[in-house]
């Protein structure tokens, strides 16, 4: 067998599989990656804290001497990784190693331990068996986890690349939603010298979370159709459209969906709101719902861990995780495509 078959029966694993059955499955996977007997030691002791007690990680995969190359913990595959971290990271706090695995069999979430910061701000990259074509799946394994590539640093050093990208689009999405002040007068002053066109700080803000949101930005206007190009500096907002349910420039009170009414007190309580509603009416095919995905930066509305979205919000205590970093209009348009993607039309819901 293959990597990509050896893939396909870790995807095939049931959800109420033991621990035993998926560490094999997982082993499996590492052996078609190249790591063998003399390389792959499972249930790895991990050397105890002062003052505390060790522990034993599930697989350790050696380059050369005793001290691991990466460790994994396999849980089994009904488990929520997310509950998990915690226990990795304090196999690593005494245990230096290149890369590090968390996974159930369908889910493998990989990390760079020595790199600083939250064990979410370590995470470089997530596989889940379950939604994502396998020969995808193949490609990013291969790609971090083959043992050559490892033990001659390649995979440590692509994943730090990759590392610092995420992080420096984390840094610039914070600074569309959240622009410091010398952002905006550096784009004030360019914008005052480029034909004098003088913007205000907050139209400039109005522009760069817009951007953040994957709205469409009007575009030059030519053969006189400036009656269907609005200007942001003339409306204040980035899409022509307004949204009908209710007014997006106020605080909402409260929603209502299917009859019945429900307080809040933000744009965001607003959408896991109606994520709440449509999660308790649909929840045996809820996971369709990750299909939705932002039109620019492909940015997920809804993921299976917090670290999956860029803000997120438990939906109701479901797996799931809904983005919540959204502008007033664009809280609208997602609860309108979460109800349609579930056959509701976005009459059915009122916004006070």
């Amino acid at each position: 067998m293959g990597l990509q078959d050896d893939l396909e029966a870790a995807r095939q694993l049931r959800r109420d599989a033991n621990e035993a059955n998926t560490s094999r499955a997982v082993v499996d996977v590492f052996r078609s990656l190249g790591w063998n007997s003399s390389t792959l030691d499972q249930e790895f002791s991990v050397p105890a804290a002062s003052g505390g007690s060790g522990g034993r990680a599930d697989i350790a995969l050696m380059c050369s001497g005793d001290t691991p190359a990466i460790l994994v913990e396999v849980k089994k595959p009904a488990t929520n990784l997310l509950d998990q971290v915690d226990q990795l990271f304090q196999y690593l706090a005494f245990q230096s190693t290149m890369l590090s695995v968390l996974t159930n069999g369908h889910e493998w979430w990989l990390y760079l331990p020595r790199q600083e910061g939250t064990p979410s701000q370590r995470r470089f990259a997530v596989v889940n068996l379950r939604e994502q074509d396998i020969a995808e799946a193949s490609r990013t394994l291969r790609r971090y986890l083959k043992q050559d590539a490892v033990c001659s640093g390649e995979a440590e050093e692509e994943a730090i690349s990759v590392l610092k990208q995420m992080r420096l689009e984390t840094v610039w999405n914070e600074m569309q939603e959240r622009p410091p002040r010398e952002l905006l007068r550096l784009i004030q002053e360019r914008g005052t010298q480029a034909k004098d066109l003088k913007p205000t700080q907050d139209e400039i803000r109005e522009y760069l979370m817009g951007i953040a949101h994957g709205q469409p930005l009007p575009g030059p206007v030519t053969d006189g159709d400036s009656s269907t190009r609005p200007s942001i500096a003339s409306t204040g907002k980035v899409s022509k459209k307004q949204p009908k349910s209710g007014d997006s420039k106020r605080k909402p009170s409260a929603f209502v969906l299917f009859g019945n009414r429900h307080l809040v007190n933000s744009w965001a309580a607003v959408l896991v709101g109606v994520a709440e509603q449509l999660h308790q009416r649909h929840e045996s095919k809820f996971h369709q719902a990750l299909e939705l995905r932002g039109k620019k930066r492909r940015q997920p509305l809804i993921g299976r861990s917090k670290g999956d979205v860029f803000r997120g919000r438990q939906i109701s205590d479901s797996e799931f995780w809904i983005n919540i970093n959204h502008s007033s209009e664009r809280v609208i348009y997602w609860c309108h495509e979460l109800l349609k993607k579930f056959g509701h039309s976005p009459d059915d819901l009122q916004i006070e």
